[in-house]
């Protein structure tokens, strides 16, 4: 059971890591070559539109989602609705530590630098494509 939480707690790590780095990255270069995942844009959006950070976002729409399967599957259950918010708090948590720390809002770390030229464009490609 302590490996099962062991790799859970990784996996939501690297995959919130994950999200957030083609978020930020896509956001870097210009023109935008590299996408998001479509539920992370999606929600990335939604933080714009409504003026959220990432934590919030991430977090109502997950118990939207979770409200909404329970409608559509036509029972509640509380198992898989615990579950899903055991998994969308330290996940929403870690995708807005990440986002602070990729764009530079930490004095330790200045950011992500800007793509605007065809070195840095190339850069990053290569960057994501070999390293992740």
């Amino acid at each position: 059971m302590s490996m099962s939480i062991f790799y859970f707690t990784i996996s939501i790590i690297i995959n919130s890591a994950g999200n957030v780095l083609t978020l930020v990255t896509s956001a870097k270069i210009h023109p935008s070559y590299l996408g998001s995942a479509y539920w992370t844009a999606a929600e990335a959006n939604l933080s714009v539109a409504f003026g959220w950070n990432l934590f919030w976002t991430f977090l109502i729409l997950g118990i939207v989602i979770t409200i909404l399967n329970a409608i559509l599957v036509g029972h509640w259950n509380w198992h898989r609705a615990l579950g899903n918010l055991v998994f969308m708090v330290p996940f929403s948590a870690l995708i807005q530590f990440f986002e602070n720390f990729f764009i530079g809002k930490y004095p330790i770390y200045s950011g992500l630098p800007a793509a605007n030229t065809p070195v840095m464009i190339g850069f990053w490609i290569c960057f994501i494509f070999k390293f992740w």
